[in-house]
């Protein structure tokens, strides 16, 4: 990080969910010492543009969603909006077509792709994640790689107000997420061209302590995500201190620590040897 920063690249936290454990224990996702343990690098680092909500088919990071939409609710009052990526992370052939982002470009150039990573300018597309009958879905296992299906796909956003209005095609469920929860959800006719949804903060309870609403449609061909819609009521972001007790900087220490590759590869061999 220090290193990028140093160069002015742009970068982001890559499948936090590998390094929370997450996929075996949820909760870890939304465990406030190990968000803050992100969100101190995301308040730090201007550089550091977000996290990658979908990792390859998802195998260990499944719940990443949780985690974007808790950094959300840490930085959003800093100030520091979050900017979500998905890749394929391609160790083989076959993880070409499990996650990617599609940028919104005029002309495919290093410069168009670099401006749109930093603004933010793109959805995140999944094609293989395990199912998620708690919150976000699908009802089912979804591995739909190299299977030639259509992937749900936004065509048009607009804002007017308190009204967030999309349009799309290649799916049959769209819901809409803020502050972590589902707020509204609706079936769709997957067979249409074209379909439209507006959702109205207004007649949405609760919607006054928002920090974001983001959207979310669903396919047979996969899962698409927008990026976070922030609410601005106006408030001057906070100023972002970072805790040097002698706690903190321990945590910290130990975090870094269990960071290490070393660590990290023991750490596998482990659990390929006895789980």
């Amino acid at each position: 990080m220090r290193l990028a920063k140093h160069y002015g690249a742009p970068c982001f936290i890559n499948h936090p969910g590998d390094w929370l454990n997450s996929n075996s224990d949820r909760a870890n996702c939304s465990d406030p010492e190990k968000i803050n343990y992100f969100a101190d690098i995301l308040l730090r680092y201007d550089n550091c543009l977000g996290m990658e909500v979908f990792n390859e088919h998802n195998g260990t990071t499944g719940y990443d969603r949780d985690t974007w939409d808790n950094l959300l609710m840490a930085c959003l009052p800093y100030g520091k909006r979050v900017i979500g990526f998905s890749n394929g992370d391609t160790h083989f052939i076959r993880d070409v077509d499990s996650s990617f982002s599609v940028y919104m470009m005029e002309e495919n150039t290093e410069e168009n792709v670099r401006k749109t990573m930093e603004s933010g300018s793109s959805f995140m597309v999944t094609r293989c994640i395990r199912k998620d009958t708690e919150k976000f879905g699908p009802a089912e296992d979804l591995d739909v790689r190299d299977s030639g299906l259509p992937y749900p796909m936004f065509n048009n956003i607009t804002v007017d107000g308190h009204k967030v209005t999309v349009s799309f095609n290649n799916a049959y469920d769209i819901k809409w997420v803020a502050n972590g929860n589902v707020i509204d959800s609706s079936t769709v006719d997957e067979t249409e061209d074209y379909a439209e949804y507006t959702i109205d903060l207004d007649k949405i309870e609760g919607a006054e302590d928002f920090l974001y609403i983001r959207c979310q449609i669903m396919g047979k061909g996969g899962i698409t995500l927008t990026q976070a819609f922030v609410i601005d009521d106006g408030t001057e972001p906070l100023k972002y201190e970072r805790d040097e007790s002698a706690a903190a900087k321990f945590k910290r220490a130990s975090n870094q620590f269990f960071s290490l590759r070393i660590f990290v590869l023991i750490k596998k061999l482990w659990s390929l040897i006895f789980d």
